[in-house]
């Protein structure tokens, strides 16, 4: 069976059942680098985002204006499909670079 990325750092509720289900089982467990080591899909989200907001200069918003304007573009990404395809199937490599630099930040 393949190595697999166990619970992340940090306490998790079931975090020692899950220890030992997995060493019963024999799953080779990765160690986690450091924060997530490029493999957080969801910053790509947050960088799109960022940028279509930052096409779209709005000096005298208010908060309200904003949060709908983040608002309306993290929706119009969600929906993007080939987006969020795109990004799940890039998660194969994404870990493939982090083991080959030993859990190291790959960017």
């Amino acid at each position: 069976m393949p190595p697999c990325l166990g619970p992340g750092p940090g306490p998790r509720p079931h975090g020692r059942s899950v220890q030992a289900h997995l060493k019963q089982t024999g799953i080779e467990q990765l160690k986690w680098g450091p924060k997530g080591a490029g493999l957080n899909i969801i910053e790509n989200v947050w960088g799109r985002t960022k940028v279509a907001l930052n096409r779209t200069p709005m000096p005298s918003a208010t908060e309200d204006e904003l949060w709908a304007a983040v608002l309306a573009e993290w929706q119009r990404l969600a929906s993007d499909t080939s987006l969020v395809t795109a990004l799940y199937e890039s998660l194969p490599s994404r870990m493939s670079a982090v083991v080959e630099v030993n859990d190291d930040m790959t960017h």
